[in-house]
């Protein structure tokens, strides 16, 4: 096959314990994993580095590598529901020809209350938290352009109603922090019975 290892766009891990002067030898000139921000600049937690490297866009590391790979994330699927709720803006687009309330909807119902599940299928739940609810909250606000209103003013039973499948006469929004435990038990059951079997 040929294939030959690129040092410079390698990376490596192991947990705290086992990394020593064994481990700096076994790697050789391949850098430890760290998190780096979208500049490619190093981020510190209190002065320590976050060691953890990505497999698949997954995290896998330290415990504060996988919660700041997985903050990161959550900030950028934020900043495109903002992008989105800027640019359907209903007071921006008046006319009723352009249907931006429409428009918004269609994109929570079928795309945008999605767009975590992937790390939610991959990431254990006691990492996903957070993350799940920092999606919910942008959903939260893009739902709220959608309908002109507030939902955190509703009442508990309006509230359950948006939960309700759409054949339920709801509104189908179920919440990623509701879903996260079936979500990485259904990706887990998928990837892990064709090995048995």
């Amino acid at each position: 096959v040929s294939l030959d290892l690129q040092e410079a766009k390698s990376q490596c891990y192991i947990r705290e314990g086992l990394r020593g002067e064994a481990w700096d030898r076994a790697r050789g000139a391949i850098p430890n994993g760290v998190l780096r921000d979208h500049n490619n600049v190093e981020v510190l937690e209190e002065g320590n580095r976050l060691y953890g490297i990505t497999t698949c866009n997954i995290p896998v590391g330290s415990e504060p590598f996988i919660r700041g790979y997985l903050k990161q994330k959550s900030n950028k699927i934020r900043r495109g529901f903002q992008n989105i709720s800027d640019l359907l803006d209903p007071g921006r687009w008046p006319n009723p020809e352009i249907p931006s309330r429409q428009m918004i909807w269609v994109l929570i119902g079928v795309c945008l209350q999605f767009m975590g599940d992937y790390w939610l299928r991959h990431v254990s739940p006691e990492y996903t938290a957070t993350f799940a609810r920092e999606v919910d909250e942008g959903v939260k606000t893009l739902f709220a352009t959608c309908v002109g209103t507030d939902p955190d003013s509703w009442s508990a039973i309006a509230t359950e109603r948006v939960r309700l499948p759409i054949r339920l006469r709801g509104c189908g929004l179920r919440e990623a922090e509701d879903r996260r435990h079936g979500q990485f038990v259904g990706a887990m059951l998928q990837s892990t019975m064709p090995l048995v079997t």
